[in-house]
């Protein structure tokens, strides 16, 4: 084992790879990511299906090898230094298949609890300790199989707390978690970093992303395409948003052929709320008034900056385009 020197971050990526090879097929799960996770922040990895994210968090739990560069944890290498590594880090995923179906939720913790080799009289009393923290205590003897989702995201987390880790990961910790479930683990991670821990995060999920994080990284393609806080990610683009809300059908056509005519299409429609971020803000003034000449009030127009979800989509498109 090596000691290395006391590292500034909880999680540091170096010129990060990963290719598997299905076939002849040569697949770039992880392409050359290189970031940091300071200590005690909530960092997450932001990004469409198949970007790439949870290769990058098996990579962080030791669970996968790289092909090429390291990540360290607390300073310590995950090839190098494994064993230290796995006693850092909690992991919690949503794959049911983790657990063992025909056992009660409290003999899965005890198993798990004891491959950590934490002292039985220890385990037993942080077992019950976190089943009656997240609500789980009376449920302790019924089949894992028997359980509902909420109540299988929360054996994971707690499963991941057992031996107090410094770092958590969690793999899309709010999929298919109903509302009351959502808002409760939203608050057992926030309770987390008060109390100093480091998470991280994958998720696909950008209000989720948005609400919890300190800082995230968008992932598109297995790199790393921007990263900062919400309000740096909204504001990266240097585009603006043109709203207007109430939208009938005749005024959706008219506004459409309007921004048709100065080269802008990059607009979505929900209900009767209309978007559109302007790729050249330079025409806004002929914008707005050939808007104004369809019959579009000054009142129902917003010139807004982009939230998160329009800025996500349009750093994606921006680096589809330009790979293209």
């Amino acid at each position: 084992m090596t000691t290395g020197r006391k590292s500034r971050y909880a999680v540091e990526a170096r010129k990060l790879k990963k290719v598997f090879r299905v076939g002849k097929k040569r697949i770039v799960a992880n392409d050359d990511i290189s970031l940091h996770i300071n200590k005690g922040e909530i960092y997450s990895i932001l990004g469409p299906n198949g970007a790439g994210k949870t290769t990058f968090i098996k990579i962080v739990s030791t669970l996968i090898i790289p092909t090429s560069g390291d990540v360290l944890v607390d300073g310590r290498s995950v090839l190098k230094d494994e064993i230290y590594v796995r006693s850092c880090i909690g992991l919690s995923t949503g794959f049911e298949r983790s657990f063992y179906y025909r056992l009660s939720g409290y003999q899965n913790l005890l198993f798990f609890g004891s491959l950590y080799g934490i002292p039985s009289r220890k385990l037993v009393s942080r077992i019950n300790l976190l089943l009656e923290e997240f609500g789980l205590y009376q449920w302790r003897s019924v089949q894992y199989m028997k359980y509902s989702t909420g109540m299988k995201k929360k054996l994971s987390l707690i499963r991941a707390l057992l031996h107090d880790p410094k770092v958590l990961i969690f793999d899309e910790p709010m999929s298919s978690v109903d509302p009351e479930s959502t808002v409760k683990l939203r608050e057992v991670i926030t309770d987390l970093k008060q109390k100093g821990k480091t998470i991280l995060i994958a998720t696909h999920n950008i209000r989720e992303a948005e609400a919890l994080s300190d800082r995230i990284a968008i992932m598109k393609n297995g790199r790393i395409v921007a990263e900062g806080s919400p309000f740096e990610l909204k504001h990266l683009l240097k585009k603006k948003v043109l709203r207007i809300m109430q939208v009938n059908k005749d005024k959706l056509n008219a506004v459409k052929s309007v921004l048709r005519r100065y080269g802008e299409e990059n607009f979505t429609v929900s209900g009767k709320k209309f978007s559109c971020i302007l790729d050249d803000t330079e025409l806004l003034p002929d914008i707005i008034a050939a808007l104004n000449e369809a019959g579009i009030a000054p009142s129902e127009i917003l010139i807004d900056d982009p939230d998160l979800e329009e800025a996500f989509v349009s750093i994606l498109k921006e680096e589809e385009s330009g790979l293209s």
